[in-house]
């Protein structure tokens, strides 16, 4: 009787003393995981604490949208470029004729 449990003890020792050690392994990388899933649950958290102002930007946030306020820029800016355009065709035809009547009275004269 001594003799089989001496050849468990030589048999089945080393299988549980591998098993100790694989779940020892396991427990480890199982905590290296929380603590990976911990670090990426803060960045993600930090990342959306920058994100929330450009958010309301975005959204406007009781204030027109930027699509909105773009939009607004953009026709402003049309309606500029329109009067610009027709204050130096009125300036550039008042020339021209300033021009014409300066010619006209030395033509006169």
């Amino acid at each position: 009787m001594r003799a089989a449990v001496a050849v468990l003890r030589i048999v089945l020792l080393p299988i549980f003393n591998r098993e100790s050690v694989m779940s020892d392994q396991l427990i480890k990388s199982i905590d290296e995981l929380k603590e990976s899933v911990h670090a990426l649950n803060t960045k993600i958290e930090n990342m959306r604490i920058e994100l929330v102002p450009i958010s309301r930007i975005v959204a406007g946030n009781g204030k027109p949208g930027l699509e909105a306020r773009l939009y607004h820029l953009e026709q402003e800016m049309s309606q500029r470029e329109s009067t610009t355009n027709w204050a130096m065709r009125t300036a550039v035809i008042s020339l021209m004729g300033a021009l014409g009547t300066v010619v006209w009275s030395l033509i006169q004269t």
